[in-house]
């Protein structure tokens, strides 16, 4: 897919990993809905650390925590 943040880096030949946070059971069960409170957060002006640090305490930390081992097993 050509519409998220990896795309520059893609174009440009450099390697990327790309990993999604998003909750697969919410909505249409189709990725764009993160939460049950907001719906979808991302690119609009939730989509910020400080809100959803704010907002949705320790998620930031367990999605990067599960990244982190998924990689961790992986390589």
């Amino acid at each position: 897919m050509d519409a998220s943040d990896h795309v520059a880096f893609k174009y440009a030949g450099i390697p990327y990993g790309y990993l999604e946070a998003t909750n697969w059971e919410l909505g249409e069960m189709d990725g764009y809905t993160q939460t049950e409170k907001d719906g979808e957060i991302w690119h609009t002006p939730k989509d910020t650390i400080d809100y959803i640090d704010t907002n949705y305490p320790g998620r930031i930390e367990e999605h990067l925590g599960s990244f982190t081992r998924l990689l961790y097993v992986r390589c």
